[in-house]
């Protein structure tokens, strides 16, 4: 007889860090529903850890919130806050002649 064991994992965190992330930019859940193409009730669901959010609307809020997905999947609100810090990290060029957009050197 072969037994199946299913563990269910709590991956609430997600929610969380998304809800940290959205009241750091002082946004409703309205607001932000709106920014990455939502309604509110299902974005309401994935921050209270009820359901999880799909593929594209992780890609639309790393989008809107400017936050690496890893920041989104932290499971530690500290680890969350360190990841999405590149945004305040100064880049030097080592060509000065060269204009490089911003959203660029992140993405790299």
């Amino acid at each position: 007889m072969i037994h199946i064991v299913v563990m269910k994992t709590s991956l609430d965190f997600i929610g969380k860090n998304i809800r940290f992330f959205r009241r750091s930019r002082n946004w409703t859940l309205a607001t932000l529903a709106s920014k990455i193409g939502i309604q509110e009730g299902p974005l309401g669901r994935i921050e209270r850890g009820v359901n999880l959010p799909s593929a594209a609307v992780i890609y639309n809020l790393t989008q809107v919130l400017e936050v690496p997905a890893n920041a989104l999947f932290a499971q530690e609100l500290a680890q969350a806050r360190a990841a999405s810090a590149v945004g305040n990290v100064m880049f030097v060029s080592l060509y000065p002649d060269t204009l490089i957009p911003p959203k660029r050197l992140l993405s790299a």
